[in-house]
């Protein structure tokens, strides 16, 4: 998401979860989390996504919720690994 004064964008965010409301003249985030591009980092990203991805294989073929869990949490990090890097950020 880019926050824009006028027609220059003064900030990104990376938002998971939630919806957006959008009129003509305004838009409105309800969001799960929101983070500044600035702020997050491919390093950090992709350590989370090694540690969900061997959670990921832990888990028994009966724990439904905690794949469900692990599942969200896992594209939400691929998300945010892709938006960081189209974006340049390190």
């Amino acid at each position: 998401m880019a926050l824009y004064q006028g027609d220059k964008i003064v900030d990104r965010y990376f938002v998971t979860g939630g919806f957006a409301d959008m009129g003509a003249d305004h838009c409105t985030i309800l969001a799960d989390s929101a983070q500044l591009m600035s702020e997050l980092s491919v390093d950090e990203a992709k350590s989370r996504l090694r540690d969900l991805e061997s959670r990921w294989a832990e888990i028994g073929p009966n724990d439904v919720d905690m794949h469900d869990q692990i599942s969200r949490e896992l594209q939400s990090v691929r998300a945010e690994l892709e938006a960081v890097q189209e974006h340049g950020q390190v």
